[in-house]
């Protein structure tokens, strides 16, 4: 009452009955004042980091392999819908059930760091404190540099190609990887021309690599290994990484030394440029056997090699378009439709590489939270997910099983592909890694 008594005073002035109106005003706005509604449930969301290459020298490649992760994604957080559910696989229905029941959303935050390193060191620095548990990195030199930085963050990556040595971490395994290394992606390429080799001579193999960490490890694991798989080395040559405009003398070079097979670990412009100069040299009518590596031929950069690619062989890991007797192969056409609108055939491999990587992401996530719950899920317990997979199925590619001691998503091996009337087919079947490295497989 005495508040009320002071705040007539101060109003003294005013007629008294506009001072009742005011109060009449006052009391009934206090009554229509809305409630403050209940805070409201906030979303529950799991980060995942991706330093991707949407423009450069590697994006020609890449970037059908960034609207795989994108639109696997999507398709979680969407709950499938859109999607003919007897074109799933059994492991996308159990995500997108999951995930689904749980109310959790998955988001990838990326960054185009055009596969370079200061682009990547900063992309993963902020990534780590938006609260990633995973990481995909789509460039190998950035993942090696950035792997004590993984391993102290306790935060697991995955490179898209080849697990590297210098990827390894001690005494757990943080970095994986798509397949085992350039060096013995390599040597498998020449134990299968060993391996299917008619002539009384051991075939004689040469390479050709851009000027790249990767490509050199080739080289120097291909020496190394040449004499244990029955091979006559004979030597390699160099182009640029970047800016390759002609390779004609690195071409009539090592055919000079007339070898049987050369193995090219080159990808996009450098790449097409080096296919284009072996057709305008007819290197392949002298030599007989041309292969590229698996992150080189693949459906899109094929239609900038055009004819030139004719008889070309890659040895790659992941299936091609025609392989729509898995049922992995039509699942990502129907998804590519609903989300690009691409038909069947302009579905590349890597935009199947890209879905294959999400579903992996997507399980080890599940399997975590399944183990610790959402809220205790960390990088450290996605990691231990990682390395407990065993026999799982996409229906893409061979069951995955992945350990501390096998750091590969496609430890099987890896398949010989050919280019024919420009479309890839599967020439082999699975061929098992002709070596793995010994500081991997001694791990206990």
């Amino acid at each position: 009452m005495s508040i009320l008594r002071r705040w007539i005073k101060q109003t003294k002035g005013i007629g008294i009955g506009a001072v009742s109106i005011m109060l009449v005003l006052a009391l009934v706005a206090s009554a229509c004042a809305p409630v403050a509604a209940a805070p409201a449930e906030k979303e529950r969301v799991v980060k995942i980091g991706h330093l991707t290459a949407l423009t450069g020298a590697m994006a020609s490649t890449y970037v059908h392999a960034n609207h795989g992760v994108t639109d696997y994604i999507r398709f979680v957080n969407e709950h499938g819908a859109g999607i003919n559910e007897t074109l799933m696989p059994k492991s996308s229905r159990d995500i997108v059930k999951f995930f689904k029941d749980e109310g959790i959303k998955l988001e990838v935050l990326w960054e185009d760091t055009q596969a370079l390193l200061p682009r990547s060191l900063t992309a993963h620095k902020r990534f780590k404190h938006a609260g990633i548990v995973i990481e995909l990195n789509c460039s190998s030199m950035p993942t090696v540099v950035l792997a004590p930085t993984y391993q102290r963050d306790e935060i697991p990556a995955v490179h898209v190609a080849h697990f590297l040595p210098e990827m390894i971490t001690q005494p757990i395994q943080w970095v994986f990887a798509m397949v085992a290394g350039s060096g013995p992606e390599g040597v498998t390429f020449m134990k299968w021309v060993k391996d299917n080799w008619t002539q009384e001579h051991p075939p004689k193999i040469g390479y050709i690599i851009f000027d790249f960490s990767d490509a050199w490890i080739a080289v120097q694991e291909g020496k190394k290994h040449a004499a244990q798989v029955e091979i006559d080395w004979v030597g390699h040559e160099v182009v640029p990484a970047f800016g390759t405009i002609d390779t004609s003398v690195e071409w009539l070079r090592l055919a000079a030394k007339e070898p049987d097979a050369i193995y090219v670990y080159a990808c996009g412009a450098t790449l097409t440029t080096l296919v284009k100069d072996a057709a305008r040299l007819g290197i392949r009518e002298k030599v007989g056997i041309l292969c590229s590596t698996a992150i080189g031929i693949d459906e899109v950069i094929l239609r900038a090699m055009g004819e030139a690619a004719e008889g070309w062989y890659v040895i790659r890991p992941h299936p091609s378009t025609v392989e729509t007797d898995l049922l992995g192969v039509k699942f990502a056409s129907e998804v590519a439709k609903k989300y690009r609108g691409f038909e069947p055939e302009e579905v590349a491999s890597h935009y199947r590489a890209g879905m294959l990587f999400m579903t992996l992401f997507a399980e080890w996530i599940k399997n975590a939270i399944q183990k610790v719950g959402h809220d205790n899920l960390t990088g450290a317990t996605v990691r231990d997910a990682i390395v407990t997979t065993e026999g799982f199925e996409t229906e893409l590619v061979p069951p995955i099983t992945v350990t501390d001691r096998w750091p590969y998503i496609i430890s099987m091996g890896e398949r010989i592909y050919q280019v024919r009337e420009g479309i890839i087919w599967p020439v082999s079947d699975w061929l098992p890694f002709a070596y793995h490295y010994p500081e991997l497989t001694e791990r206990r």
